[in-house]
């Protein structure tokens, strides 16, 4: 039973807490349509039109990236064509332009970028696609406070409505909405 979710408005951040194995993860996929509730709805309304929510009008960050074997500029293009100012654009403003190239070859799902490049390297992927939800699940949870800071201050820099599901936040006033989910027993 989802009912306590919130209603989230338009360029809103929300934090859902909760210990290890409460739901959280699988509350973000149920968002995202990754899998699919046994009843119920989730959904987006924009003026009185409800729109289905999916992977076309939203974007996923996870806290392990996965990291093509190839070029940065594939990375971030996934076979869409972009021109190269575009993609220089977004790594731009993930603050990665001056720390990687877009011919720089990434391997063994990016062994030779440190774990906050890989999440901003993602931000930039889902920047180029300008949607405008974004998904963020425990994101900042493997990497130490000082690069968990800097991604932080990037995500909240977005114009966007974010959802994000952690364990603790150090600073939670930040968001909008606040909840809090329990493990049933």
């Amino acid at each position: 039973n989802l009912n306590w979710i919130p209603k989230i408005k338009a360029g809103y951040k929300v934090l859902i807490k909760g210990e290890s194995g409460c739901g959280k993860s699988t509350l973000l996929k149920l968002i995202s349509s990754e899998l699919v509730a046994e009843s119920g709805e989730i959904y987006m309304k924009k003026e009185d039109k409800k729109i289905k929510i999916g992977f076309q009008n939203l974007g996923f960050v996870e806290q392990e990236p996965f990291i093509f074997n190839g070029t940065v500029r594939y990375n971030l293009s996934l076979g869409q064509r972009f021109d190269d100012d575009e993609l220089l654009g977004v790594l731009q403003e993930v603050n990665l332009s001056n720390e990687i190239k877009l011919d720089m070859e990434l391997v063994n799902n990016g062994e030779n970028l440190s774990g906050g490049q890989k999440i901003r390297l993602e931000l930039a992927r889902f920047l180029l696609r300008k949607k405008k939800v974004l998904l963020v699940d425990e994101v900042t949870a493997s990497l130490d406070n000082e690069n968990a800071k800097k991604i932080r201050d990037l995500i909240f820099s977005l114009p966007i409505t974010i959802i994000e599901v952690a364990h603790h936040i150090d600073d939670e006033s930040r968001y909008n909405n606040i909840t809090t989910m329990e493990r049933r027993v």
